[in-house]
């Protein structure tokens, strides 16, 4: 983190802390002015000096760097030390409890009479301020940092962020999140694979020698950019971006060859080929040359059971986690694999789902999975001759085993030729050749630096089209870049380039194990809690929407890889890819902005290696040997994130007991972030930890499997982030409502919270309520509903008891809610759901609805929200065919029909309707018997389901549809709808066609 982020981090830190300075409302006259005052000097510093150091020069720039960091956190602290001191008098006038609390857990500051916050914050401020006007003078008339000033004037000319520039609005509406990158990443039919097609071929010939004839095209698409996938197994840790081999023999072909397209294989037989080695250097896109081949339709009907696995480099994986990932991808009917099975029963249970079956296994840098249990396995796998194939991705094959017995083969993935890489840049920076010329004929000149630069890598090739993207098409813009970029300093470049109020949200990443795929919904929130993307007091875009908006920027300059996308368009888990993480990961720990504990180079160490800097950031490895010493949780510790890496069983004691010894020692004061998602049993009502955290604004326990949370706990007025689903928690104890994100368990609503003065301040500020449920006549409710004004998403359940004129008052209040972007509404039997009008719902984007309609309701234009995306219905029993209906949405993508929300016999899609649809589900539809699919219907389907439907004949016309459909799943089908091989004949070698049958355990019961 450069100076110019550190200076806006304060900035924004202290505006947004004290908007009380402007109002003059509640915070004396002498903290109005100072507080001004380091606003607007600041200010001035990063307009007129803009000082970057990189603390690869070392020597004098490296403890330059340190004293720079030191009196940046000074400044930080002395900022928190008046911001808590304020925050302290609020909470004692809301809840005298807090007096006592308070005393202990915001040590030192609580303690700090007046004049002596006084004096820290000058003195804080001043000594940064100092810092800074030092380094701008050394860093203009020092020699030594002239590549250090080279980045920072490319960083003068990179953008500053701002909601209003880039097709940004504060007012966006649920069509326009994510476009930016949806439409581009995740909407198209990626078909393309530059660079890769010589060696998809040749990789099928080896798989299924009888490949020859077969369509090239069929491809069942998953998202993959342009052919090129960030390569997230990349050999090695890396600090720098690999460049291929120019001469000589090694793994990559020159680029002055046009021959460079070509894999170069050898094996020691081409008929009896079980193993597959792709090896390629970093970005040079093997990884995605398996995806490609992977996914390839006639490769998923020629091998009946599949699994890819990804093992992380240089992070803590168990061979058990590994195998119970194989497990569960080759056997859809264990859907939950036992916590308690060991490595080898685990290893002998896919040995025997894999017994006289045709299966493929792509393993992501299985080299580095090195254990007497792995060896074993591949070994057993390979002893099922001609039965199965294995592809593994490398670096380099020299410490890869080769399984004893197997005949083994390896194929070379050089790096792309010229004009792969120059269609794949266009294509990255988003503008076409033609365009390009005529812009500015100079700007074509560029071509060749451009192309000497990516030199043939994929991965350098999308970052500096990312990065120039971001830039007006003009060659003095462009040119300014490229003069200073080449590949050893890309990433450091592209990273500098970032608008300051991004930056640390991709450093924040840092904290996750290598290449760790992190839900968005998560991520968002994590970046809030820390109070990177705080509102703009002059803009009404919440705090999420500018944490979007910087995850937006992020994933489009390349720098964020999303890797699940939701069927609507929205990502829906990422990471930081690796190449990237083994570069930005160590700088951050080097600046103190954060420090990972678990890391695998630090515990294979001997030496003890402590930090810098007092800690900020920790992440810590339940599954380690070693765990956090006290000495690293300090009052200064603002984020706290633990992984869990073992065997389900056995509660992990050690949080509740280190958070206890920490705060008994008067730690913790400060804590923003206590992220435990995934830790089984963590214990924490034990000491009452919780309620020792009073600044506490982000709890993560999602699937933790806890019983409960402390009643004791005081009201934690900072809480904005309150994650206990898929726990055992039935009862939300008042403490907790403060949140603006609750994510619960389908608990019930606590009727002591109505009685709490300041229940009106927090139903206003509320913005999701996911998981609650309403008891019997619990008449308070319908005020409570009412009253959220500020609601988005919303998860609702009204108990079989509840009656159902209660239950009509209830969803009538909740459609009063304008802001509603999600609403779930389940209604238990046997009370009916009430007919609903929602015409008038256009932010409502995705809508659940269960429960039984009163009978020979019908349906009409008025029943669903026109932009409705996603819409599932069950229980309806709707009587009459709904399709009509349906099919007029326009913007309807994802519809799923479960069980009982349709009783008729017969169904229909006519010509025009589901212009947009994508995926189709009909589950357990018992009466369903004919679907009539007539031409110009679903031209855009992609994925169709049927599960269940006991009496369903093929459906007549489903050649319609063949154009876009890619998926056809059946499951628990009768054999009179027909065979696999029937259906293919009608649908043609693009599709593929999957039958499964399975357990009723296995399915979900209210389906």
């Amino acid at each position: 983190m450069d100076a110019e982020s550190s200076v806006s981090l304060l900035i924004v830190k202290l505006k947004t802390l004290f908007p009380a300075a402007d109002e003059g409302a509640t915070i004396s006259s002498w903290t109005q002015k100072r507080v001004l005052k380091a606003i607007e000097s600041l200010q001035l510093l990063i307009k007129n000096k803009k000082p970057c150091l990189d603390s690869s020069a070392g020597g004098e720039a490296a403890d330059d760097e340190a004293r720079f960091m030191q009196a940046f956190y000074s400044a930080q602290d002395a900022i928190n030390g008046l911001a808590i001191r304020e925050e302290v008098c609020q909470m004692w006038r809301i809840d005298p409890v807090w007096v006592t609390i308070l005393t202990v857990t915001t040590f030192p500051f609580s303690s700090f009479e007046n004049l002596r916050l006084r004096s820290l914050f000058s003195f804080g401020m001043n000594k940064f301020k100092r810092e800074l006007e030092i380094r701008g003078s050394s860093s203009s008339s020092s020699s030594s940092y002239e590549h250090q000033q080279q980045l920072v004037e490319v960083n003068d000319t990179g953008p500053s962020f701002s909601p209003y520039q880039g097709g940004y609005s504060t007012h966006r509406s649920q069509q326009q999140r994510w476009a930016r990158i949806s439409d581009y990443f995740c909407a198209e039919d990626e078909t393309d694979v530059l660079g890769l097609e010589r060696q998809v071929k040749e990789l099928l010939h080896v798989l299924i020698p009888e490949h020859h004839g077969i369509n090239d095209a069929d491809v069942s698409t998953k998202k993959i950019v342009d052919g090129y996938e960030y390569a997230r197994s990349s050999g090695e840790e890396i600090t720098e971006l690999p460049i291929p081999e120019q001469e000589g023999g090694g793994d990559a072909l020159s680029n002055e060859e046009e021959e460079s397209g070509r894999c170069q294989s050898s094996s020691t037989t081409t008929t009896t080929t079980q193993v597959i080695a792709l090896i390629g250097k970093a970005g040079s896109g093997k990884t995605t040359l398996a995806r490609i081949v992977y996914n390839r339709v006639y490769v998923k009907r020629h091998f009946t059971k599949r699994a890819w696995v990804h093992i992380p480099i240089m992070s803590m994986v168990e061979d058990r986690d590994v195998l119970a990932d194989i497990l569960k991808q080759i056997d859809e009917s264990l859907l939950k694999v036992e916590a308690t099975l060991s490595a080898e029963e685990l290893m002998w249970r896919i040995t025997q789902a894999l017994d006289d079956s045709t299966f493929l296994i792509v393993m992501e840098n299985a080299e580095h999975q090195k254990s007497q249990v792995w060896d074993s396995f591949l070994g057993k796998l390979c002893s099922f001759t001609q039965c199965g194939k294995i592809i593994i991705t490398t670096s380099s094959t020299e410490d890869f085993v080769e399984p004893l017995g197997a005949a083994f083969s390896t194929l070379h993935v050089p790096g792309l030729g010229k004009n792969e890489s120059w269609e794949l840049f266009l294509k990255k920076a988003r503008i076409a050749e033609d365009v390009l010329q005529s812009r500015s004929s100079e700007l074509i000149k560029l071509k060749k630096q451009i192309l000497n630069i990516c030199d043939g890598l994929p991965l350098r090739v999308v970052l500096l089209a990312g990065l120039l993207s971001t830039k007006q098409p003009s060659y003095e813009e462009w040119s300014k870049v490229i003069e200073r970029a080449n590949g050893d300093n890309l990433v450091a470049l592209c990273y500098q380039d970032l608008p300051a109020q991004v930056k640390p949200c991709i450093l924040y990443m840092g904290l996750f194990p290598r290449e760790y795929e992190i839900p968005v919904r998560r991520l968002i929130h994590l970046w809030c809690a820390e109070g990177f993307a705080p509102p703009d007091l002059d803009l009404i875009a919440s705090e999420e929407d500018l944490a979007e908006m910087y995850l937006e920027e992020l994933v489009t300059r390349h720098m964020i890889q999303v890797i699940r996308w939701r069927l609507d368009g929205s990502p829906k888990t990422c990471c930081m890819p690796g190449v990237l993480y083994d570069i930005l990961r160590p700088k951050a720990e080097d600046i103190g902005f954060l420090y990972h504990h678990h890391h695998p180079q630090r515990l294979n160490s001997s030496a003890k290696s402590l930090p810098k800097f007092a800690v900020r950031r920790l992440a810590a490895n339940l599954g380690s040997n070693s765990f956090p010493y006290s000495s690293l949780l300090s009052w200064r510790l603002h984020s706290y994130l633990v992984f869990d890496s073992r065997i389900r069983g056995t509660p992990a004691k050690q949080i509740g007991i280190i958070l206890g010894k920490c705060i008994s020692k008067r730690r913790l004061g400060m804590l923003k972030v206590l992220d435990l998602e995934g830790v089984y049993k963590p214990m924490l009502t034990n000491n009452n930890a919780l309620g020792r955290l009073p600044f506490l604004e982000y709890l993560g326990l999602r699937s933790t499997f806890i019983d409960s949370l402390p009643d004791s706990t005081p009201i934690l007025f900072c809480l904005a982030t309150l994650d206990v689903s898929h726990t055992k928690v039935q009862r939300l104890p008042y403490a907790f409502w403060p949140s603006r994100h609750l994510y619960l368990n389908w608990i019930f609503l606590a009727t002591n919270v109505f009685r709490h003065p300041q229940f009106v301040k927090w139903e206003t500020s509320l913005q999701t309520l996911w998981g609650l449920c309403i008891k019997a006549d619990e008449v308070q409710s319908l005020d409570y509903f009412r009253r959220l004004t500020s609601l988005r998403k919303l998860g609702l359940k009204c108990s079989s008891t509840t009656s159902t004129s209660l239950k009509k008052e209830i969803i009538g209040a909740v459609l009063q809610l304008s802001e509603l972007h999600s609403l779930k509404l389940i209604c238990e039997t046997p009370s009916y759901l009430p007919l609903l009008e929602m015409a008038e719902h256009y932010k409502l984007q995705k809508l659940y609805l269960s429960g039984h309609l009163p009978p020979n309701s019908v349906i009409g234009d008025r029943s669903f929200p026109p932009n409705v995306v996603t819409l599932t219905l069950s229980q309806l029993r709707l009587e009459y065919d709904p399709m009509p209906i349906l099919g007029r949405l326009r913007q309807l993508k994802i519809l799923r029909l479960f069980g009982g929300s349709y009783t008729g016999e017969e169904m229909s899609c006519s010509s025009g309707e589901f212009p947009n649809l994508l995926v189709l589900k009909l589950w357990k539809l018992n009466r369903l018997r004919q679907w009539r699919i007539k031409e110009g219907a679903m031209p855009c389907l992609r994925q169709l389901e049927i599960r269940s439907c006991g009496y369903l004949v093929p459906p007549t016309g489903l050649k319609h549809v063949t154009s876009s459909l890619r998926e056809f799943l059946l499951t628990n089908m009768p054999s009179t709808f027909g065979s696999v091989a029937d259906i293919e004949r009608v649908l043609g070698i693009n599709v593929y066609v999957r039958m499964n049958q399975w357990s009723s355990s296995s399915q979900e019961d209210h389906y």
